[in-house]
C-alpha cells in the first residue's frame, strides 16, 4: 500500500456530512459519507483505500472505503459515535496494511485489505461494516492500547 493523490473532493454537503469525489479529474458516481478526505492509498492491484472523516469536536466519525479499479465501492466501514473526538494519524504503511489512530483513546488500529472478500462480522468498538451481511475485504484489528504507560 502506498499514498496516492488520485482522488479529490469535488463537493461537500455539510448538512448531511457527505461528499462527492473525483478520481484523476473525473467525477465518481457515488456519494461518500464524510466531508474531509483525510488520506488515500493505492494497492498494487489498482484498488484504492479512502479515509474520510466528519463531525464535530464532540462526535467525530471516520469512514474507510475500498474502491475497485473500476471505481465501484467494494467494501466500507465506519467508526464513531457521540462524545468521541478524533483526528486521523497514519502510523505505518505495509504491504496491504495500514496502521493508524483516529479516536482520542490511544488505540492503534491495523487495516488489512484482503485480495478476495470473506465473511467477517465483528470489528473492534466503535467500528461497524456499512454492509453487514456480506463478505468483506477490509479487516480491522486493534493493535495496541496505551493507557498512560510510557514503558514503550
Amino acid at each position: 500500500m502506498r499514498t496516492s493523490d488520485r482522488f479529490a473532493l469535488s463537493r461537500a454537503n455539510e448538512e448531511n456530512d457527505t461528499c462527492g469525489l473525483t478520481r484523476d479529474g473525473v467525477g465518481v458516481v457515488h456519494t461518500f459519507d464524510g466531508t474531509i478526505l483525510d488520506a488515500q492509498y493505492e494497492l498494487d492491484d489498482s484498488r484504492s483505500v479512502l479515509c474520510l472523516g466528519y463531525g464535530t469536536v464532540w462526535d467525530a466519525s471516520f469512514n474507510i472505503y475500498l474502491i475497485g479499479a473500476n471505481g465501484a465501492i467494494e467494501d466500507s466501514l465506519e467508526g464513531g459515535g457521540f462524545f468521541l473526538s478524533g483526528k486521523y494519524e497514519e502510523k505505518k504503511l505495509g504491504d496491504g496494511t495500514l496502521d493508524f489512530k483516529f479516536f482520542e483513546n490511544d488505540v492503534v488500529y491495523q487495516l488489512s485489505v484482503l485480495p478476495r472478500p470473506r465473511f467477517r462480522f465483528s470489528l473492534p468498538r466503535p467500528w461497524r461494516y456499512k454492509a453487514r451481511l456480506s463478505a468483506h475485504s477490509l479487516i480491522l484489528t486493534e493493535l495496541a492500547t496505551n493507557l498512560g504507560n510510557n514503558d514503550e
